[in-house]
């Protein structure tokens, strides 16, 4: 039991002095990361072409969308005939 309090005492002092301390590494340790975006919109006939047959405007969707990705890019929603895309910034 004495073990366990002088634990928790031990773990209090440290935490208090992560939290005073002015090492910037101490407070981002439990700060949030947070991510910025870059978001990108781009109109399907962009990415389709001149495609006419179903066949030939999946395939140059998805040929376009997978050259989107190599550039880090995630489609996040389509929306009047065109696709938003983010990636971090």
């Amino acid at each position: 039991m004495r073990n366990a309090a002088l634990a928790l005492g031990f773990f209090a002092v440290v935490s208090c002095l992560a939290f005073l301390s002015n090492d910037t590494s101490a407070q981002n340790a439990f700060a949030p990361q947070q991510t910025h975006w870059e978001y990108k919109v781009v109109h399907i006939n962009k990415l389709v072409g001149d495609a006419k047959d179903l066949d030939a405007i999946i395939s140059g969707l998805e040929d376009g969308l997978n050259d989107l990705g190599k550039q880090q890019w995630e489609l996040c929603l389509e929306i009047n005939g065109g696709v938003v895309l983010k990636r971090p910034r």
